[in-house]
């Protein structure tokens, strides 16, 4: 029976359809899910596993070779529009658990017991910097496993065109990408307040955006060459923060390399960060049609850019003029509190 509601309103979404037209796209939506996530693997492995090997047995691939990207608005009446928005929130809630889990049973416990001060905050700070380290190494191999090998990647000319169809792993891949900067965006109000937060969000919104709205409107290789070109970097800096936190005193082993790894960071950001990336923006803003919206969020991007570019030179101000060891500006409150805290404990006792 219809539940009182339905009837005073005069609907009934068991009887008019609705509930099952719901059904018959979450059907979709998995099936989609399920295609691109095996063409994904297919793709990511076909180098530890050979033609005819185990991937390529009893006929399980699926024979699709080519997709569209489906974000229409959900209230649409074609069963395969928006069916998208399923795999979407399928790889987010996959990427946040593995986020959040990672963190308590693997970072925190790790971070206890190599860091010099393992207070609640530095414990927090290191289990969040050893995620997105293995969130961008991750992503990086991800990058280069399904695209370095398309002809469109390394040619100006053909960024600038639409398609209507993409090969199902570029899509998973695509999807899964702006999943985890969902996911980043939602674990930052969460995490400790730096002086460059707001930074950080308005880069994981804007890149959301972009990578949504290139699939959307078709402009998917731009969103590609992004991608694949400016992931890089952040593993060295990530990887040079870790060693940073691992140091148990100035000089150490770990902070000469953290220092060594900081430089090579700070070269390399320029080069695609602000060498790359102005490019790419300049390509989008000449050679694209009809594109404002994804013009305004690459032109977002590359201000985060130069601002972060701003903060890098202090680092090397700081590493000229200074010890001659380089901290993250952007924790340098952070740990001056904390080593105050440290001499108030030292003094009592």
């Amino acid at each position: 029976m219809p539940s009182l509601r339905f009837q005073l309103l005069g609907k009934d979404p068991f009887h008019d359809g609705a509930f099952a037209h719901g059904m018959e796209r979450l059907s979709v939506g998995l099936e989609v899910y399920r295609t691109c996530s095996w063409a994904f693997g297919s793709k990511l492995f076909e180098v530890l596993d050979p033609p005819g090997g185990l991937l390529e047995r009893d006929g399980e691939i699926p024979s699709q070779k080519f997709t569209r990207f489906h974000l229409e608005s959900l209230q649409s009446t074609a069963v395969e529009d928006g069916s998208d928005w399923i795999v979407l929130i399928i790889q987010f809630i996959i990427v946040h658990i593995c986020s959040w889990w990672g963190r308590r049973y693997i970072w925190e416990p790790l971070a206890k017991s190599c860091m010099r001060r393992p207070t609640p905050r530095n414990v927090q700070k290191f289990s969040a910097i050893a995620t997105a380290n293995l969130f961008h190494s991750l992503s990086a191999i991800f990058a280069w496993r399904m695209l370095y090998d398309r002809d469109w990647l390394w040619e100006r000319a053909k960024w600038s065109i639409v398609v209507d169809e993409v090969e199902p792993d570029v899509k998973f891949f695509y999807l899964l990408y702006a999943a985890r900067y969902i996911s980043d965006a939602i674990s930052l109000l969460f995490e400790i307040t730096k002086e460059d937060s707001w930074a950080f969000a308005v880069h994981h919104i804007a890149s959301v955006g972009l990578v949504l709205g290139s699939a959307a409107s078709g402009y998917v290789r731009i969103g590609c060459v992004f991608m694949f070109f400016l992931d890089w970097v952040d593993i060295v800096l990530t990887a040079a923060k870790l060693l940073k936190y691992s140091s148990k005193k100035r000089n150490d082993i770990f902070q000469i390399l953290a220092d060594r790894l900081f430089e090579l960071f700070a070269v390399s950001f320029i080069i695609t960060r602000n060498g790359v990336l102005n490019y790419v923006a300049y390509v989008c803003l000449v050679d694209f049609e009809n594109a404002p919206i994804l013009k305004t969020q690459v032109v977002v991007l590359v201000m985060l850019m130069t601002y972060w570019l701003v903060l890098i030179l202090k680092h090397a101000i700081h590493q000229l003029f200074g010890d001659g060891s380089i901290d993250d500006l952007r924790e340098s409150d952070d740990e001056e509190e904390d080593e105050e805290v440290e001499n108030v404990d030292k003094k009592r006792r």
